[in-house]
């Protein structure tokens, strides 16, 4: 069933089968320890699988040369599809895909009664070598589409990755078509692999690639998330304080950032302490959880929010200038006065003071300053109120005190 090679290459491809074996085990337990480490990337233990049981699949063609017994020549064709379908299962899982096990299971075993039906009915050795290459083939471009169709990040890592299992369909499928048109008479023990030791030297290159690449992703994937962790507010989701340095210089880097119209609101929600005392700090956190969830539903996809610390909250509103900048607070106001907290069966009303500020030549940290002091004096004037930059600074340093 499997390809059988000529003596005087047995020795040769036996040993290449002995080294592409080790290599997927390697593989496998190099992707099991990169996910013992980051169980949340189950993908990669999918991987680790699909290359462990591959290295198993071509093991007898080490031990055996390439034409071993019947029995061991199927059972390895059968895991080597287990591990292809393994393959990609985890190019799905990658793409955030939900498992599908029952799948895999009734996909191998298809495969099995496939050949094993082709075999019975008279398929010749050739051809039943034919129908396995074709079927991998399938797969492994299965798994390069998989890559592809839900792309949007690591996009030249992910070229790169869907290249190789491209590689290794092309193998297989020259491997179906070149077993097509040997002789029909050639036995299991007679029938030489058209390629030769191409297949087991592609097939240890791509696994080397592909290891390599998704060992890569995996790590630049932990790194990002704790990236995101420390910049991301807990309780709401929100960015924190600590993002705004992160935010200001990707908007410096934008093009024309001196020139360009953006404004900064500094938000903080009214008598809070009060509202912790009526409702409890489970209650204030629903205030706050509240409030962050109103904010994203009112900002544009280009602003940016985030909480700036305690029940204080910041955002950075780009193309608007401080009119309309001032306009946007107002509505902010407006609808959070407007609609009564519900929480732990009780309503309370929650109001918020704004303060806005102009960004000039690029420079945020002199808006959020400037912000920041309009918010001192609307807080001055009563609370509940929207205050752009340039009100009496004397009246701000008395709400300060």
């Amino acid at each position: 069933m499997l390809a059988a090679a000529s003596p005087r290459m047995q020795f040769d491809i036996a040993t290449l089968y002995l080294i592409s074996s080790a290599v997927l085990a390697l593989s496998a337990v190099a992707s099991w320890g990169v996910w013992s480490k980051h169980r949340d990337d189950g993908w990669l233990l999918c991987w680790s699988l699909a290359t462990g049981v591959s290295a198993v699949s071509l093991l007898p063609l080490g031990l055996y040369g390439a034409s071993p017994p019947v029995e061991v020549a199927a059972g390895s064709v059968v895991l080597l599809m287990s591990g292809y379908a393994l393959a990609w299962e985890s190019m799905r899982l990658f793409n955030g895909r939900r498992p599908r096990r029952l799948r895999l299971v009734l996909f191998v075993v298809l495969f099995a009664l496939v050949l094993g039906t082709s075999a019975g009915i008279g398929a010749t050795t050739p051809q039943v070598a034919s129908i396995a290459s074709a079927a991998l083939a399938v797969v492994a471009f299965m798994s390069a589409y998989e890559v592809l169709r839900r792309g949007h990040e690591f996009q030249r890592m992910r070229q790169a990755i869907a290249g190789l299992f491209a590689v290794m369909a092309a193998v297989m499928a020259a491997r179906a078509g070149l077993a097509w048109l040997a002789p029909a008479e050639a036995s299991a023990a007679t029938f030489e692999d058209p390629l030769g030791g191409v297949s087991p030297l592609a097939k240890t290159a791509c696994v080397i690639g592909l290891s390599i690449s998704l060992m890569m992703i995996a790590n630049e994937r932990v790194t990002d998330r704790h990236q995101r962790l420390a910049l991301t507010d807990e309780l709401t989701g929100l960015p924190n304080r600590r993002s705004l340095p992160v935010h200001a210089e990707r908007f410096a880097r934008r093009g024309n950032a001196r020139t360009r119209l953006a404004c900064v609101l500094m938000m903080d929600l009214d008598h809070f302490s009060r509202l912790n005392e009526a409702l409890g700090h489970a209650g204030g956190d629903d205030a706050l959880v509240w409030f962050a969830g109103l904010l994203r539903q009112m900002m544009r996809d280009d602003d940016f929010v985030a909480r700036y610390g305690g029940e204080e909250f910041c955002a950075l509103l780009s193309d608007v200038d401080c009119e309309d900048a001032v306009r946007i607070a107002e509505q902010i106001r407006t609808r959070l006065a407007a609609a009564p907290l519900d929480s732990r069966g009780r309503s309370y009303r929650i109001t918020v003071s704004i303060g806005v500020a102009a960004v000039r030549d690029g420079d945020i940290d002199r808006a959020l300053r400037a912000a920041d002091q309009a918010l001192y004096v609307a807080k001055a004037r009563g609370r509940d109120r929207v205050v752009a930059e340039g009100s009496d600074s004397a009246e701000a340093r008395a709400a300060d005190d």
